[in-house]
């Protein structure tokens, strides 16, 4: 900790900051970040979930409690995912100032992962055209050989 000024106007700055209610001004929001590290909140969670839920309803009403995990997962992922695109929309995806000028922002990075990641999830609750390709792909070829096994899988006969 540095020493008290000598100075009477500096050192009336330093001992101000000690006094109760000063620093910041009301409504200060020069540390707030954009907080698509940060770990989401319960109520935002549940948010995303119910969205990922409802569309994925239309297509497969029945999701295994496998699916419930991934579905969380790319629920958390989306909400940082939100985040982070809110950021680089506000501010851009490349450093503007400073040694780093040009670079691309950590957030932004973080966004190129956390799409690659979505996409992951995405494509594990077989949500993508391309997976329901692949599944139609094994259910015809199954049906083809007459595969009772594939079939008492897909719930297309009893077993």
């Amino acid at each position: 900790m540095s020493p008290l000024s000598s100075d009477p106007a500096k050192r009336a700055a330093q001992l101000a900051n000690l006094r109760a209610g000063a620093g910041a001004p009301p409504g200060n929001q020069r540390a707030v970040t954009h907080g698509a590290f940060a770990q989401l909140a319960r109520q935002e969670l549940d948010a995303e979930e119910r969205a990922i839920y409802d569309a994925l309803a239309a297509d497969n009403p029945a999701l295994t409690a496998i699916d419930a995990a991934i579905v969380t997962l790319a629920a958390e992922c989306r909400g940082q995912l939100s985040r982070a695109n809110a950021e680089i929309r506000s501010h851009g995806a490349l450093v503007q100032r400073g040694k780093r000028r040009g670079e691309v922002r950590r957030v932004a990075e973080y966004a190129r992962r956390l799409r690659a990641e979505l996409a992951g999830y995405v494509n594990q609750l077989n949500a993508t055209q391309t997976a329901r390709a692949a599944i139609m792909v094994d259910l015809a070829t199954a049906m083809a050989d007459r595969d009772e096994d594939a079939l008492r899988r897909a719930g297309l006969i009893d077993g």
